[in-house]
Formats: C-alpha cells, sequence, structure tokens
C-alpha cells in the first residue's frame, strides 16, 4: 500500500513500460497552433516519464513531497497546452490528469492511511493531526472526475474513521 503504483508487478521486468502506462512514443510528432507549446510539451512528457519511472518504489514522505511538486508543474504544462488540439497533445493532457488527479494523490493518501493504521496501532491516543492533514490534503488532489473510483471512496471512509468527520461539504450530484 505504501508504494506508487501498488499494483504494479514487484519484479521490475515484468512491470509495465512507460509505454504499456500511456507514454508511448508517438507516430508522429504533434502539430501545435502555437510553436512555443513545443517547449511545454517536451516539459510535460519528461515530467510524465519522471514519475513513471518511480512507480513500484516506496513511498516516502520525501517521495510523497517530490511527486506533489512534480505534478505542480505537470498541471501547469496541461493549462499550457489547453488551446492545443493535436491528439498527441490531447494523450498527454489526459496521461497527466490520470496521473496527477488519481495516481499520485491516491498513492499519497494510501500512504498516509497506512501510517495512521500504524501510528493508532501501536499508540491508541497518539497525536494524528499533521497525518490527518496530509492525508486530507492527498484526497484534496483527487480530481473530480475521480472522486467516486472505489479506492478514492475507501480513503476517504479511512479519512472519516481515523480523523473524524468536522468537514461540512456537501456534494451535489447531477441528476440523470
Amino acid at each position: 500500500m505504501g508504494t506508487l503504483g501498488a499494483c504494479d508487478p514487484a519484479d521490475p521486468a515484468k512491470r509495465p513500460s512507460s509505454q504499456a502506462a500511456g507514454l508511448q512514443a508517438p507516430a508522429r510528432e504533434p502539430v501545435f497552433a502555437n510553436p512555443r507549446s513545443k517547449a511545454d510539451y517536451d516539459r510535460g512528457v519528461a515530467g510524465l516519464r519522471a514519475i513513471d519511472a518511480m512507480r513500484g518504489q516506496r513511498m516516502s514522505d520525501a517521495m510523497a513531497t517530490d511527486l506533489e511538486f512534480k505534478c505542480a508543474d505537470l498541471r501547469d504544462v496541461q493549462t499550457r497546452l489547453a488551446a492545443e488540439r493535436d491528439p498527441v497533445v490531447w494523450r498527454v493532457r489526459s496521461t497527466i490528469d490520470k496521473t496527477c488527479r488519481y495516481d499520485v494523490p491516491l498513492a499519497c493518501a494510501l500512504f498516509e492511511v497506512d501510517r495512521i493504521a500504524k501510528k493508532r496501532a501501536t499508540d491508541p491516543s497518539a497525536d494524528l493531526k499533521g497525518d490527518c492533514n496530509s492525508l486530507r490534503i492527498a484526497l484534496g488532489d483527487v480530481g473530480q472526475g475521480y472522486l467516486e473510483n472505489p479506492p478514492v471512496v475507501d480513503a476517504g471512509a479511512k479519512f472519516l474513521t481515523f480523523c473524524g468527520g468536522t468537514d461540512n461539504v456537501k456534494v451535489v450530484r447531477d441528476a440523470f
């Protein structure tokens, strides 16, 4: 539970490469409406590869912080590339969204849940304020489109169990 991509096979030889994880080398170079977007695109691809290289490693405080900074940079790239319409660029933007609005926040949340559970097991009266705040931040980074995914719902339930329910958040669902 304490690794990024905890479902990835432990054997690096069996782990999906960046090509399998959605970072496939495009069959062609993207065409940019704004030529300056190429630098942002390249920065996005490099950032995604840097995060992908961390998959399967044991999560730590330093790694969680590093991932959060990498995602902040990638979300900036995603915003800068929003006007680009090339499908290759669209794929990079989509991969950034899933990586930084689901994969990374969920991995960080699960790391915090695991840490809280261990702390509670050793000392039921342990102060969890800092850990609960970190878990709140990780869950807050989950994108709206991923909020109903079962692992996110489970992490949210564990937040309520371990940290109490002092938030007054009202969820408004679209009527179908």
